[in-house]
């Protein structure tokens, strides 16, 4: 019993000396750390920091300002890819002011599977007298054919309405919106009810924020 508590104060007293070691250790490991990184490396890391900062915000201006030109009008579908089975992407248009005829304005994805399956009802063949030629048949290369109709889809008819946002800026020379997004399938208007031309009008409105 004697033996066990003279043992008791050594076997502390080397804990105690292991516990000490290791901090001195420790410490020495994290100055050593210390001392190999610079202040030089410390600023890099900074200034990589403030580099991605400022690329973040200049990404949401850009996003901002392209959330300010963006408007809502309207379009009409005369053309899926890639198949009438699976409209997953709407080629659509305009009639033209004087001539009235029809014009492609944009290509839109259709990213809602609600919309597709819709769509997928809806959509009809062509009439005979439908202007577009599609290329993927090898239609439309006669000399009498008009190439700015030629157009790599699958024709429709042009009878479905749709609600797009469109970046009036993006409006290439033939008469394409470049930067155009699905809103919404339009069951309560009429082709005839679509403004004319690619032009924005008073009948085009800001989107709301």
């Amino acid at each position: 019993m004697d033996t066990e508590r003279r043992g008791a104060p050594a076997l502390a007293a080397v804990m105690f000396g292991l516990g000490a070691l290791s901090l001195v250790g420790v410490a020495f490991q994290a100055r050593k750390a210390w001392n190999a990184a610079p202040v030089d490396a410390t600023v890099a890391i900074g200034v990589g920091v403030r580099e991605r900062w400022s690329r973040s915000r200049e990404a949401r201006r850009q996003q901002f300002a392209l959330a300010a030109r963006m408007r809502t009008t309207t379009a009409i579908v005369a053309g899926v890819n890639p198949s009438l089975d699976c409209p997953v992407e709407l080629v659509l248009g305009r009639y033209s002011e004087r001539g009235g005829t029809l014009g492609v304005a944009a290509v839109v994805p259709v990213d809602d599977p609600d919309d597709v399956e819709t769509l997928t009802g809806l959509l009809g063949a062509p009439p005979a007298d439908h202007p577009w030629r599609p290329t993927r048949s090898g239609a439309g290369r006669t000399p009498r054919a008009d190439p700015r109709f030629r157009v790599d889809c699958v024709t429709v008819n042009p009878d479905i309405v749709v609600e797009i946002r469109v970046d009036p800026d993006t409006l290439s020379r033939s008469g394409r919106w470049q930067h155009a997004e699905l809103v919404k399938l339009r069951h309560d208007l009429a082709p005839d009810r679509v403004p004319r031309g690619k032009q924005l009008t008073a009948q085009d409105h800001p989107t709301p924020r």
